[in-house]
């Protein structure tokens, strides 16, 4: 997976503060997955037991999105494929002002068939808020 701007130039560190495109080669060797549901985990670096990622509680507002209007191309079908991703924290900015600026943060991306298949993508990253 590779994140860049809107004109597709690689991007690091992150931008909470602007939408993420996210280029992924995504193999999906099921069935097509249409009507997602988007699961947004965060997690930050280190803390109080040293070197390990701890997830961010984030009262459920990264939770059980519609992923097909929050970024996800819709729908995914069988095979191998490039697709790109518009995750757009701007709308959550009361929850990312909460974040510490300019550390190391892990985003997992859980999308959720109806028939319960689960496709998952994880980038771990320094980001700005």
């Amino acid at each position: 997976m590779e994140v860049t701007d809107p004109y597709g130039n690689l991007e690091y560190p992150l931008h909470f503060t602007k939408p993420i495109y996210a280029r992924a080669n995504l193999t999906n060797n099921g069935n097509i997955l249409d009507n997602l549901k988007l699961d947004i985990y965060l997690a930050n670096w280190g803390g109080w037991s040293g070197c390990e990622w701890h997830r961010l509680d984030t009262l459920g507002i990264l939770n059980n999105l519609d992923a097909c209007t929050n970024g996800i191309i819709c729908p995914i079908l069988p095979g191998n494929q490039n697709n790109v991703m518009a995750l757009d924290f701007t709308k959550f900015n009361g929850f990312i002002d909460l974040l510490n600026d300019d550390v190391s943060y892990q985003i997992q991306l859980v999308l959720t068939a109806p028939s319960n298949e689960q496709f998952c993508m994880t980038v771990q990253t320094r980001a700005l808020t």
